[in-house]
């Protein structure tokens, strides 16, 4: 069902760096964007032809049609019209090399603090996991070792929200082919971190408490017969994936809208569910494409050393555990760091693409590169 909410008057943070921020336009009841106030920037040139205003296109009138060439105008990493499915993909692939420096070079340097993090603190469970002596594998599963692999996993994972803010920046400027640098994507994500570190921990307590629910269900069924349990268990989990998934794909732009329109935890979480309805099966189907050509990404980096090198050393009385443990951080890190920028940058193209659709915003996107271009 369509969804004729307005959008926010919250503003997506200046492409080109305005003390005040962008806000988006306050789209009326029937959907269309506003018309431009007259002597406005708006009126600045036409950003197809680069006519100012007032003064005659440089094109012949015969063969020049509006419509198809704002269809085709690109001034960045996307076209500005609403996305086909491979246009979205593209686009997260067009963001990685729009500007490497941001979504290689700076989350490159964040990624590896996630690495250290999560092998530093799970030292004793990877070491004792590598580890072909019957006494000290046990060790992977001791206390000590557990907490330290939940700490490290935890604190990697919030570094890695990190380049998830980071890409969205960048992509946020991308999308009119302008270049932030690293230090103001550095800036500009540090001041949006306490909002999206509170969004994270939210939903990790929301899953925390779905688990809780299901665990309840089966302790207590458990009381009255066994074989209840084994079909509470079993619906509950199925029925919580399904939850997840769908509450996934509804909240999957809340970051990208927090980071560019500097909106809180809740109202982020709103905006999300509004820009993605009437769209769950098309977002689904790019997040899951998306998601499976990571998976095989660390996949391919990581089976050589967590598979091949412990079958080369099965008969070794020392095998050199400190080596696989390195090679395996090495292909974590790489993994890690294509698969998070990847992603991140996907999504930050189907939050763009929703908005484009719902709210006219490739009007607003165009007016701001040829305001960035003059």
């Amino acid at each position: 069902m369509a969804d004729n909410t307005a959008p926010s008057t919250e503003g997506w943070a200046s492409p080109y760096g305005g003390p005040q921020g962008w806000t988006s336009p306050e789209t009326p009841a029937g959907g269309a964007p506003p018309s431009p106030a007259p002597g406005s920037d708006w009126q600045a040139s036409n950003p197809v032809t680069g006519a100012a205003a007032g003064q005659p296109s440089p094109y012949p009138p015969a063969a020049y049609n509006v419509a198809d060439a704002y269809a085709r105008y690109k001034p960045g990493i996307i076209v500005l019209r609403p996305l086909g499915f491979g246009q979205i993909l593209d686009g997260g692939i067009k963001a990685l090399r729009h500007n490497p420096k941001v979504m290689i070079g700076l989350n490159g340097a964040v990624t590896l603090a996630a690495t250290v993090a999560m092998f530093g603190l799970g030292y004793q469970y990877f070491s004792s996991a590598f580890s072909f002596n019957t006494a000290t594998t046990s060790q992977a599963f001791s206390a000590g070792s557990i907490i330290g692999l939940v700490a490290g996993s935890l604190v990697g994972t919030l570094l890695l929200t990190m380049v998830t803010v980071i890409s969205s920046v960048s992509v946020g400027r991308s999308v009119i082919g302008d270049v932030i640098t690293p230090r103001d994507a550095w800036k500009r994500s540090m001041r949006r971190m306490p909002t999206v570190l509170a969004i994270t921990l939210l939903m990790m307590l929301a899953i925390l408490v779905a688990y809780a629910v299901i665990v309840g269900l089966v302790i207590v069924s458990a009381l009255v017969a066994p074989w209840l349990a084994i079909i509470v268990g079993i619906l509950g989990v199925l029925g919580l994936i399904v939850v997840l998934v769908w509450l996934g794909i509804k909240l999957s732009i809340t970051l990208p809208a927090s980071v560019l329109e500097r909106l809180g935890p809740v109202a982020s979480m709103r905006r999300s569910w509004r820009l993605t309805t009437g769209r769950f099966w098309m977002i689904f189907a790019v997040l899951l494409v998306a998601t499976i050509i990571t998976s095989v990404i660390q996949n391919i980096m990581s089976a050589p050393v967590s598979l091949i090198m412990p079958l080369m050393f099965l008969n070794s009385d020392a095998p050199p555990t400190g080596l696989m443990l390195v090679l395996l951080a090495v292909a974590s890190y790489v993994g890690m760091l294509l698969s998070t920028v990847f992603v991140a940058s996907v999504t930050a193209v189907v939050y763009t693409d929703q908005r484009m659709r719902r709210e006219g915003f490739d009007l607003v996107l165009a007016q701001a590169a040829v305001h960035q271009g003059a």
